[in-house]
């Protein structure tokens, strides 16, 4: 099951899981820490929401070999250069077993306000900057 979203109460209605990639720290985590199957994974990779998280200690080790995985890009890129991943993605797009969700298309000299909207977060997704006549 692949949940997306905010919603902790949808989220734990799945559970349990054998991995989480979470990204907005605080109360996601803390649900994502005790929603985790024996084996489980969370990969923490952002603190969006809040940058302290309290979680039930007794449940998480509880449950049996679950792991806490805290991901920072630049230091995976020490164990595997960033071509390599992105020529996996690149694959996986090519032969249509992953769809990027692009959001917003627009010629590269609009590059200040997509950045804008990028940063305010007006849009999910991806942006794609074409340079040349598209």
């Amino acid at each position: 099951e692949v949940v997306i979203g905010d919603d902790i109460a949808a989220f734990a209605a799945h559970a349990p899981y054998d991995l989480v990639v979470e990204s907005l720290g605080g109360t996601a985590l803390a649900a994502a820490l005790g929603s985790l199957a024996k084996d489980g994974v969370c990969v923490s990779l952002g603190i969006s929401a809040a940058d302290e998280s309290t979680f039930d200690v007794r449940k998480f080790f509880g449950t049996g070999r679950t792991t806490l995985y805290g991901f920072i890009l630049f230091d995976e890129l020490h164990t595997e250069p960033a071509a390599v991943g992105l020529a996996r993605l690149a694959g996986l797009i090519a032969t249509g077993k992953l769809t990027p969700r692009i959001s917003v298309e627009a010629p590269w000299t609009q590059i200040a306000d997509v950045a804008g909207q990028l940063l305010d977060r007006s849009f999910p997704g991806k942006a794609v900057l074409h340079v040349g006549n598209h």
